[in-house]
């Protein structure tokens, strides 16, 4: 492979429709997978280093309004109503919900783990008290994801928060979270919860740093995305400088 074959792939892709930024991902991705391959020793050098990626327009965060939350969990199954309640309370990726175990969970000190499978590590999230709520009614009921009948939780349930009936994790919320979003006449994905969760943060006055740990993120420069819905984000930092209001120029 040389960078004559990576330029005619990046061409190949566009024309295929792809938007520039699920490119650069496929770059980044295959530019990994040849570092393990060096790592491995089946590969000298990789020709990826140094290639420039395609440049990508940034476009507003699609994020849910609180009415739209709202509207969605209202249109829900009672197998799904408790997922998006800790969704939108916890801003949880979707495999990260899913393998939430109540090892996981310090109801005393109202925290939970939250193990990420994409970055490899964990974060602590405090719960507020729907989230709270929510938990503790999980601990003692499950929901049949069929006739959604309200179940004590048996022994073998106990393990994984949001489980099938047999107490293994489901697989997916896709199906019946797209049959919610039918009902309520509205167009989302799961993710989109997870920006709702950070966007309304930010609009609420949470500083920039606190939502990177809540959310997981391991660089500020992908938070930032959420930093335009505060306007007055900048103005209030340059304000918080010590000398401020102790006298003037003139």
């Amino acid at each position: 492979m040389d960078k004559y074959l990576i330029e005619s792939y990046k061409t190949k892709r566009l024309k295929d429709g792809l938007k520039p930024a699920t490119t650069n991902r496929e770059l980044r991705l295959i530019s990994n997978m040849l570092n393990k391959a060096i790592e491995w020793n089946f590969l000298i050098n990789n020709p990826f280093v140094g290639i420039t990626f395609l440049k990508s327009n940034h476009v507003p965060v699609k994020f849910l309004g609180v009415e739209e939350i709202d509207k969605l969990v209202g249109f829900s199954s009672m197998w799904l109503r408790p997922i998006l309640i800790v969704l939108r309370n916890s801003g949880m990726r979707t495999h990260e919900l899913l393998n939430l175990k109540f090892s996981d969970i310090d109801f005393e000190r109202k925290t939970m783990i939250v193990r990420s499978l994409k970055t490899n590590s964990f974060r602590v999230i405090p719960m507020n008290q729907e989230l709270f709520d929510t938990l503790v009614w999980l601990r003692n009921n499950c929901c049949h994801p069929n006739t959604n009948k309200i179940l004590p939780r048996a022994d073998h349930q106990k393990v994984y928060v949001f489980c099938k009936l047999d107490g293994n994790k489901p697989d997916s919320i896709k199906t019946s979270f797209n049959k919610a979003c039918r009902k309520a006449g509205l167009k989302a994905n799961p993710h989109m919860l997870r920006h709702s969760f950070a966007s309304h943060l930010i609009m609420n006055g949470v500083d920039i740093v606190t939502v990177k740990e809540l959310l997981g993120h391991s660089q500020i420069s992908t938070t930032m995305i959420y930093a335009h819905l505060s306007p007055s984000y900048k103005a209030n930092t340059v304000e918080k400088l010590p000398w401020i209001g102790k006298g003037k120029f003139l």
